[in-house]
């Protein structure tokens, strides 16, 4: 993963191979695959490289279908489904070594008024300042083992990002698999240009690579199990719905829960929160299956 905002920036700034065809860089990692996260953001871009620049994305469903490899760059290949007055329809294929291995549909529009509501964001929520920060101590290695993950290095593969752990958030009737982080990239991302609309899509892209990091770790915690060779966990799926506006160099809260797991299939679902509103909902399933 990148160690600093210019890495990051880096990884979303993909090569045109021809119209609708894109090359994304491929940084080897500590992890044993390419995270599902970068191949999501580099083919939202891929998808945002062919779109008008007055809309933006309101929802996106991706499949992963094969695990990508360090060995070789990632191929993106956009097709242009529709291209109406309000709604615009991409598809993403990513390949490597000629095989597909990630599926993305997503859909932009132009900004318009309407009805709005909102859930809240929950009380009584520490701040950031006030929360454990995931910086490789004691209690990074604890909430580690609580989400189920094996011990990373926070520094090799979290660099780029300032995650504090909300306390013992999770421990609830309601949702006794529920987490809570407070996440944002070390330093800021600087605009582009004039136009929000086109400064938004790198926050979009990184809040899509941000969406993968822990996720899928709240189907392991009601059960105290942990990742390793008796275990392993797989990300299948993957949507997102963008609501409003927000910066990712700026405090984000991720509420996160898994309600159910069965069939070796945990599914879990997210909210993220900026400055009290709602900005994007999450939801992933993944293989949860003993080895």
């Amino acid at each position: 993963m990148p160690k600093s905002i210019h890495d990051l920036v880096d990884l979303m700034q993909l090569e045109e191979v021809e119209p609708g065809l894109y090359r994304g860089a491929n940084p080897r990692s500590g992890l044993q695959r390419v995270f599902g996260g970068q191949v999501l953001a580099q083919a939202l871009m891929a998808a945002y490289r062919t779109v008008p620049e007055d809309r933006r994305v309101h929802s996106l469903h991706a499949y992963f279908l094969r695990p990508g490899q360090y060995d070789a760059p990632l191929v993106y290949s956009v097709t242009a489904e529709r291209d109406g007055a309000t709604f615009t329809t991409r598809s993403v294929v990513a390949r490597q070594h000629g095989k597909q291995i990630f599926r993305l549909a997503a859909s932009f529009k132009i900004p318009e008024t309407g009805l709005e509501h909102q859930d809240s964001q929950p009380l009584g929520i520490p701040g950031p300042d006030e929360c454990h920060k995931l910086d490789g101590g004691p209690e990074t290695q604890r909430v580690f083992q609580r989400m189920g993950l094996p011990f990373l290095d926070v520094q090799q593969e979290w660099g780029v990002l300032d995650v504090r752990w909300v306390g013992e958030a999770a421990e609830n009737a309601a949702h006794p698999s529920a987490q809570r982080f407070w996440y944002r990239t070390n330093g800021r991302i600087a605009d582009v240009g004039l136009e929000p609309l086109v400064n938004q899509r790198l926050h979009d892209c990184t809040l899509a690579y941000l969406s993968d990091v822990s996720l899928l770790s709240t189907t392991l915690v009601t059960h105290g199990v942990s990742l390793g060779p008796g275990l392993m966990a797989v990300s299948l799926d993957h949507s997102m719905w963008f609501h409003r506006p927000f910066r990712v160099d700026d405090w984000m809260l991720f509420e996160q829960v898994s309600p159910s797991a069965a069939a070796a299939v945990g599914l879990a679902l997210g909210r993220v929160f900026q400055d009290g509103e709602l900005v994007s909902t999450q939801a992933q399933e993944g293989l949860i299956r003993r080895t």
